[in-house]
Parts: C-alpha cells; structure tokens; sequence
C-alpha cells in the first residue's frame, strides 16, 4: 500500500544486545514477535502481539532515516563517545551460509526454587506435648519460550505421615494449555470422642482423672491427572479434568487425664496415644469441567482488588458414585488504607452416593476458624449443639474480612517496609454443614424396619443419624506474615460465637494456616 506506520514510541532503541544477536524474531505461526530492548542499564526480552503496538501512521517523506545525535552542549567538551565508535573494529558482515536452520527443541532449565523448614515443640491441654517438623520445597522448571512447564512440590507439616508431595506438567505451546500431574496429599482432621471419669496409674497409686478422648484421621489421597483448559481472554477460562485418585486412611487416638476430685478439674497428668483400625483403602475416577473467572489484583499477601469466581461440577464413580457441585465467588474492595473483602462458597456432593464418602468438616480452619479445638466442643455442648453438626457432605461457608496492609511499599501500608510484608484482618466467618436438606426442618432419626425411632438403652432417646443443620458462627483476628515469598502464615486468635437468644463467645484459641488468603 505504500503506507508508513510507527510501531513504537520508546525512549531508547530496539537493538541486539551483540553485534549478530536478532533484534527483533518474528512466529508468523502464533502471531507473536520478540524484541530486545535497552532500557535502565540493562536489556530486555518482550514478547508482543501485533495488536500491542502503537500503529500510528505517518508521512514516508518526513521519516528520518538517519542514526539521531545528540547535541553539543559544551563544544570544548571531549566526545569520548563518538571516539570510542570510531575506534571500534567494524563488524564483518556474515554470510548466508554460514547460518543453519535448525529445529527448535525445547531444554528445561530451573526458573525458580523456594521453601522453608524448622521444628518446633508446643504443648497444649488438646493433644499435650507435641513435636513437629514443618518445611518444604518448590521447583520451576521451563523452557525457553515458556511453553513447557514442569512444577514440583515437597512438603512436610506436623509428623512424617504429613508428608506430601506433588509434580505437574503443562504445555502452552497452543491457545488450548493442557498437562497432568502426580501428586500424595495428606488431609488431617479431628474429632472429639467424649469426657469421662476413668483410674489412671501413676507409679504405685491409682488416681481418679478425667478422660478427654481426641480423634485424629488422616486420609492420604494419591492421585494422578490430565487437564485442560481454554482460555477465552485474560480473565476467563473453561477448564477440564480426568483424574484417577487412591485413597487410604490412618486413625489415632488420643487420651488426655486430668486431675479431679469429681469436682474440681486440674492440670494434664497423663496422655495416651494409640493407633486404631481405619478402614480400607478405595479408587475413585472422576471427570469435570469448571469455567473460572479471576479479575483480581493482588497486593502483598493476597487479592486486594476485584472479583474471582469458579463454578464447577465433577461427576465421581468407583467405590462411590456421586456428582460434585463447586460455586466459588469471591469480592475485594480497597479503600486505602484499608480493603473489604467477602467470599461465598458452596461445595457439595449429590446422588445416590453423595453421604457414603467421609464427610467435610466445616470447623477447618479454612472455611470457620476457630472451631478446630477441644474448648469449642465444649462450647457446642454448652449451647445444646452436637459437634457433629460440623461435619456433612455439602457445605455453605461465608467470609468477611476487613484487611489492613500493615507493613509493606508505602503506597500501601500502614506502615512501610521493604522486606517484611504482612496484613493485619479483622475478620467473621459463618457456615454450615448438612448431608440432606431434610436436617433444616429438624434431626433425622435413626429408623428400625418398621419405620419407628431406635431408642439408645443409655439415654432412652430415640438415636440420631443426622442433626439438625444449624450455621456456626465465628470472629476474630488474624496477621498475614509474606515469608520473602516462600510461604504465607496467617496465625489468627478466633472465637466461636453464639447468636440465638443473645450474643455469647466461646474461649478464644489460637490457630495457624499455612496457606495464602482467599
């Protein structure tokens, strides 16, 4: 067309950074084109779309082909660049053939390794002396282009059974990504088994004490998968999955005896540990799809702006058969110098199979902090609850949170700080937990073949399959600690709070989440 367009307005110039590198390398294939540019002192690599550039047409007889110089200023002045150019040895021009085309193959070199490790002793009244080892490991290993991608993961939090690891791979080299993955994870829950007076020896005497019984399940899922997704812009996609998992189990018991004289409850005198019979092993398949959307800025510990969302269904069969519902929303709002955030999410298991699985404990410190201790079992009983109204096969959780940038860039935080970032949140959780919605019209009983409520001989009250679904409440406050970028502590202090007939907290306890804020 004869047409001129200027593509770029830099400051500086396109240019290799050696005498024969390519400034500019052109994939007609996928649109794309890379460029070398100098700037601050140092080169740089940019990949871009024809679309990203400038595109401004003008006049083919007023562009200056001509190297630009700058002015004189002070004309007694030495020129000591224009003399180090003359001095220079002109380049050779290469010939053709000495440059062969050769195939593109792709070498995988380490982009990025991070981790962390220690050991620590704590004690508590729920599980006594305790010693833990908490670390792990992360490793990025990519091409040159990025097109291939391999991520593995090491990591170690409590006792050696809380090993887990993981290892993927994907391959970006087309708009549709896909890759799969391997990975062992260990899930830890817990559950209150009862109080009780029982003798306990101590040396020659037997002592009257009261028991604490304390459940501890660990399931250990093994899996391996294949993904894809589809992205249709920057910030939405539709994913899919296969995915084959091996699911094993430990159970452990816990006793812990306190002194009392039937009255009167003292310290812990004693503890036993013992691992019990858990129930055998099972595969399960499923295949899902989700479409996810992620519009969100992050700041230094997490989203601090915008919207994400991800709905989801996963369709399981094997040992269980049951279809998997995921509807995931999540909002954030930044006033500076503070930030609104709120999540609502639901995930559940429905059909014939939906209750057989081991049910989700909605006290996890990840959904309702605060309930994951002895003193908040006891806060249920106290109020008429059951601490098995926290566990079902759906959820509903809610999130609040009111999060302060404490110390970090000075754009941002309270209080400013270049190497120790952390966000302070003042936070209520809400949520429940049911495996029929039969449970919010009241408790299912447990039925004998006629039909007629089984009576429990101990208490002469009809047997309970299901409680009655009712939310649990929580509050509290958190600090969100960015460890140089190797990991994210939210150690929080949460109360449990009652909300009908009067408002009422439980005993404050203390918590740690190793994971990033939602």
């Amino acid at each position: 067309t004869g047409k001129v367009y200027q593509l770029t307005d830099l400051l500086t110039g396109v240019s290799g950074i050696t005498p024969y590198a390519p400034a500019i390398s052109i994939d007609r294939r996928r649109d794309k084109l890379l460029y070398t540019y100098f700037s601050k002192n140092k080169y740089n690599i940019y990949r871009a779309s024809p679309q990203d550039f400038l595109h401004k047409e003008v006049d083919p007889n007023a562009v200056d082909f001509a190297a630009a110089t700058l002015p004189r200023v002070n004309p007694q002045a030495s020129a000591l660049v224009d003399q180090q150019l003359r001095e220079t040895s002109p380049t050779a021009d290469v010939a053709d053939s000495s440059l062969t085309m050769v195939p593109y193959k792709p070498k995988f070199q380490l982009d990025y390794i991070g981790g962390s490790a220690g050991v620590g002793v704590g004690t508590s009244n729920t599980f006594g002396t305790q010693t833990g080892v908490a670390g792990g490991v992360d490793m990025l290993f990519s091409d040159m282009l990025g097109s291939n991608q391999v991520f593995a993961s090491l990591a170690l939090n409590g006792e050696i059974t809380d090993f887990g690891g993981a290892a993927a791979y994907i391959n970006r080299d087309n708009r549709i990504n896909w890759g799969g993955s391997l990975s062992h994870i260990p899930f830890r829950s817990f559950t209150f088994g009862g109080t009780g007076f029982e003798p306990i020896q101590i040396g020659d005497g037997t002592y009257l004490s009261l028991a604490d019984t304390f459940y501890v399940q660990r399931i250990f899922e093994d899996r391996i998968s294949a993904f894809a997704y589809y992205p249709f812009s920057t910030i939405l996609r539709v994913e899919g999955n296969a995915t084959y998992s091996r699911y094993s189990s430990r159970l452990d018991q816990y006793v812990n005896y306190y002194e009392t004289d039937g009255t009167y409850i003292g310290n812990l005198i004693g503890q036993e540990k013992e691992k019990l019979d858990s129930p055998r092993g099972f595969n399960l398949w499923n295949t899902g799809a989700a479409l996810v959307g992620d519009k969100a800025s992050f700041g230094v510990v997490g989203p601090l702006s915008g919207s994400r969302f991800r709905l989801g269904v996963d369709q399981y069969f094997g040992e269980y058969n049951f279809t998997a519902f995921t509807a995931d929303y999540r909002k954030y709002e930044f006033f500076r110098p503070f930030g609104l955030a709120f999540r609502a999410l639901h995930y559940g298991r429905y059909g014939a199979g939906s209750n057989d699985l081991y049910p989700m404990f909605i006290g996890s410190s990840w959904y309702v902090r605060g309930y994951n201790t002895g003193s908040a079992g006891k806060f249920l009983e106290k109020n008429g609850r059951d601490f098995d109204e926290l566990f079902g096969s759906k959820i509903l959780v809610s999130n609040f949170e009111v999060r302060i940038p404490f110390t970090g860039p000075e754009r941002l935080a309270l209080i400013k700080s270049g190497v120790f970032f952390t966000e302070l949140a003042l936070f209520a959780d809400a949520g429940v937990a049911w495996h029929s919605f039969d449970q919010f019209n009241g408790a299912i009983y447990r039925l004998d073949s006629e039909g007629n409520p089984i009576i429990d001989p101990t208490t002469g009250q009809p047997l309970v399959d299901y409680f009655k679904a009712k939310p649990i409440f929580s509050t509290g406050v958190s600090m969100r600690v960015n460890l140089f970028g190797a990991m994210i502590l939210e150690p929080y202090y949460a109360f449990p709070l009652k909300t009908d007939k009067g408002l009422e907290l439980g005993q404050g306890t203390f918590g740690l989440n190793i994971i990033p804020a939602w």
